[in-house]
Parts: C-alpha cells; sequence; structure tokens
C-alpha cells in the first residue's frame, strides 16, 4: 500500500522562481530523520542508539518525491512512502495490527504523528521521546529560512507555523535523564514482531516495555506470571514514565513484588503526580525508593514496618 503526502511551503522564500537548495536540504534532512527515528522508536522504544544504524532502517523508512509544484510564494511537493508490510514483509504479516501500532502505515506517517502531538504541546504523548521532539523541533531551520508556514496532508493537516513550533521548541528544552530501575509485575502482553511488552504492577498500573536488547523469545517463559524486570526508564517532558527498556527479566519473589512496585520517577526535577495511588502497606515508604538507600536498608526498613 503506498501512501501519499502532499507538503505544501508558503512564505516570501518562494516567490521567485525556483527554491533554495539549503532549503530544500533543511527540509528533507528533517523528513528523513524524523522518519527514521519514529520507525525506531516504535520497534525498538527509543528513536536513536549509539553505534551503526541496522541495515534495514533506510530501505524501510524511505520514501519518494514524485513532483513539485509551484506557485507565487508556495511550492507543493508530492511525496508517496511505502507501508511496513511492503517495506518489511518478512517482519509484519498481511493483515498484524497492535493498538497502538498499524504496519499497514509508513514511518513517515508515524512522523507526522510525533509532529501533530509536539506542536500541540502535549508533554504526556506517548509518540515521541526526547531525541524526536528534538528532531521535530528542528523544522524551525525550515521557517527561518524565509517560509511562513508548512502544511502536511495525509487523510488530515498538520500544520507547523510560529506560534505552534513555539510548543515543540518548549517541550524540548525539557528533558528528565533515563536511570536504572527495577520494576516487578505480572507480564501481561508479548508483542514478538517488535519486542514490546506490557507489565502490569501490583496496584494495577500498566508499564509499556521493549526488549530490544533481550528479544521477544527471552519474554514467552515468563508470560502471564510475576517477574522483576531491570532495565532502563525514560520519562516523558511531564515527568512521566514513558517506557521502561528491559535488560534483564527474571521471576519475582514475594519481597521483589512488594519492593519494586512504584512507578519509576526522574531523578532530577519538580514531583511528579502519580495518576494511580500506592497501596499498601508500603505506602509510609512510597516516593523514597528508588533513591539512595541501599536493598538492604530498604528490607531493613520493611522488616520494621511488619
Amino acid at each position: 500500500m503506498v501512501h501519499e503526502h502532499t507538503i505544501t511551503l508558503r512564505g516570501p522564500a518562494l516567490d521567485g522562481p525556483g527554491v533554495s537548495g539549503h532549503l530544500l536540504r533543511d527540509l528533507f534532512g528533517v523528513l528523513v530523520q524524523g522518519a527514521e527515528q519514529s520507525l525506531r522508536f516504535r520497534l525498538e522504544g527509543r528513536s536513536t542508539f549509539r553505534g551503526t544504524q541496522p541495515a534495514w532502517l533506510r530501505s524501510a523508512a524511505d520514501f519518494q518525491m514524485l513532483e513539485i509544484e509551484r506557485a507565487r510564494g508556495s511550492r507543493t511537493l508530492k511525496l508517496e512512502a511505502l507501508s511496513l508490510l511492503e517495506s518489511m514483509p518478512d517482519r509484519f504479516e498481511q493483515g498484524t495490527l497492535f493498538d497502538d501500532f498499524d504496519p499497514r502505515r509508513s514511518p513517515l506517517a508515524f512522523f507526522e504523528d510525533a509532529l501533530e502531538s509536539a506542536l500541540a504541546g502535549d508533554e504526556d504523548s506517548e509518540r515521541f521521546d526526547h531525541s524526536l521532539l528534538q528532531t521535530c523541533a528542528e523544522f524551525k531551520g525550515v521557517l527561518a529560512a524565509g517560509i511562513d508556514e508548512l502544511e502536511i496532508q495525509n487523510g488530515r493537516h498538520v500544520v507547523v507555523e510560529p506560534a505552534s513550533l513555539e510548543r515543540a521548541l518548549r517541550l524540548s528544552r525539557v528533558h528528565y535523564a533515563s536511570r536504572t530501575v527495577r520494576l516487578a509485575g505480572r507480564l501481561d502482553t508479548i508483542s514478538y514482531s517488535d519486542c514490546r511488552f506490557t507489565l502490569v504492577l501490583q496496584n494495577g498500573a500498566r508499564i509499556a516495555g521493549t526488549a530490544r536488547d533481550l528479544g521477544a523469545d527471552a519474554l514467552h517463559s515468563h508470560f502471564g506470571k510475576n517477574v522483576v524486570v531491570t532495565g532502563t526508564a525514560d520519562f516523558r517532558p511531564s515527568g512521566r514514565l514513558l517506557r521502561l527498556n528491559a535488560e534483564d527479566v527474571d521471576p519475582a519473589t514475594k519481597n521483589e513484588m512488594q519492593i519494586f512496585t512504584s512507578v519509576p520517577r526522574p531523578l532530577l526535577g519538580p514531583p511528579v503526580v502519580e495518576r494511580e495511588a500506592v497501596k499498601g502497606g508500603l505506602a509510609a515508604i512510597a516516593g523514597r525508593w528508588p533513591g539512595e538507600e541501599s536493598i538492604e536498608e530498604l528490607l531493613l526498613q520493611l522488616k520494621a514496618l511488619g
């Protein structure tokens, strides 16, 4: 399935007969990077990783420019992008759907999702991480080149203009560092094609996770069971947990199911108000762990609580 995306640029930079090469470089640089990052974010839990990019990424996230229409003060670019069913047929079977991920769509469409949320100033969005948000903010270079607005159409309208871009820029300036955490809960859902899982905590909170480094097969034997997951937590601009990146998964003991049950928070920054209240006998120390105490110190505190 081929998807058409129409991008219309308007502004004084387009009053003449041509288009600046630097302007096109800046525009396509954002679109290419945004499509690649959005695909990795959806499949692997993060938009960027250290090291060489995987070989499949370039072809899977690619798109083509078919034509450009010229009018005074504007240019309209028509692009085509393949769905993941076509660009990654070995990974996605026909008709395979997930709650928040549809392989019938293209990586460029996923980037438009992220851009739409960023321009709306949605600090609690699940559509981007910090690196992808920074890429959305890079449209500032396009507007600075004499463009008043940029309109993207693909069955919907996403408009980049100074006011909406400022909202994205404000979000991009807020960043909470990832941190190592341990969480215990029931392994509820496993998506084998993209190594995603859901961990349900004792208080009912559902934690989205990815097992990119482990592989989905490493989760199979734990499905439906209580586990303790060690990994890194990424956070949204709001400070709420975005995703848990699993590095190790083991069966959970009863003590671990009682200790590692609080939704992680950033180490630095303003306090985050949790939607789910902490329940049970651990309320007296809720919000303090993880902190500077050792596990041994925490166990002594738990013993004192009876």
